[in-house]
């Protein structure tokens, strides 16, 4: 990833509900731990779902 790639990934992990540049529909390695990891934080799969813009049975299969 160009370092660019990886400081909008940022950004749009920490303001998401304010981001507004385009993101594609991968999740990278890094992100589906930090979904994984939010979630054994008690974080329920509703909030997840509409947090990285994914299917609550998506969600579900990264942390299964």
């Amino acid at each position: 990833m160009a370092e660019s790639e990886i400081d909008a990934e940022i950004d749009f992990l920490e303001e998401y509900m304010d981001y507004d540049g385009g993101y594609q529909g991968r999740l990278s390695p890094y992100v589906k731990e930090k979904l994984y990891r939010e979630y054994m934080k008690g974080m329920p799969v509703k909030d997840l779902s509409l947090k990285y813009g994914i299917m609550h049975m998506r969600v579900k299969a990264i942390i299964f």
